[in-house]
């Protein structure tokens, strides 16, 4: 009996070089597909943070600088984008005169404003002198309560804010509002 040897084929193991491109084609074809997938989602976090809504409040030159409620607050749209429905609610929580006369806790409210549209880098003033009058140089301290709401057309969500400002005074008399940051 003669036995059979068995031959192997060498060129069935290796794989052509028509395989060799396919496989290279499909590895550049993933490597494209999840850049493309990095890049779409790099862009819409960059849109994200670039039109994303930014309102802030900040005080004006006073119109009596020995009157704290002559100063006016500016409602500014720093945004890219139109915010409408703007609302804003001013708050007195803590308020203390000179004669010893202190209101704590809930304070007075109810200053609340609506204002229709805020442009891009247009601005708004609110004040509280036409409510409050009170002599010059008749209010020791008091804190002040902003709050906002607002909505912007590109995003389906009411954005609210809120911001406290504490009264002080300057050297030569004159009264300020610094923004506070926390709430103790």
């Amino acid at each position: 009996m003669s036995k059979k040897k068995k031959t192997t084929s060498k060129t069935s193991k290796r794989s052509s070089p028509k395989s060799c491109q396919q496989k290279l084609a499909k590895k550049r074809w993933l490597s494209l597909e999840k850049s493309s997938y990095l890049l779409a989602v790099a862009s819409f976090l960059v849109s994200l943070i670039v039109f994303w809504p930014r309102i802030s409040v900040e005080t004006s030159d006073p119109l009596d600088p020995r009157n704290p409620f002559s100063i006016p607050f500016m409602i500014k749209n720093d945004g890219y984008l139109l915010s409408y429905s703007v609302h804003h609610s001013m708050s007195i929580k803590k308020i203390e005169l000179k004669n010893t006369i202190t209101f704590n806790g809930g304070g007075m409210g109810g200053f609340d404003e609506d204002i229709t549209n805020l442009r891009p880098n247009n601005s708004s003033a609110i004040s509280i002198q036409r409510t409050i009058g009170v002599p010059s140089d008749f209010v020791e301290t008091a804190e002040i309560y902003i709050d906002l709401s607002y909505e912007t057309p590109w995003i389906p969500h009411t954005f609210k804010d809120s911001y406290r400002f504490k009264l002080a005074r300057k050297s030569n008399g004159d009264y300020v509002w610094q923004k506070k940051f926390n709430d103790k």
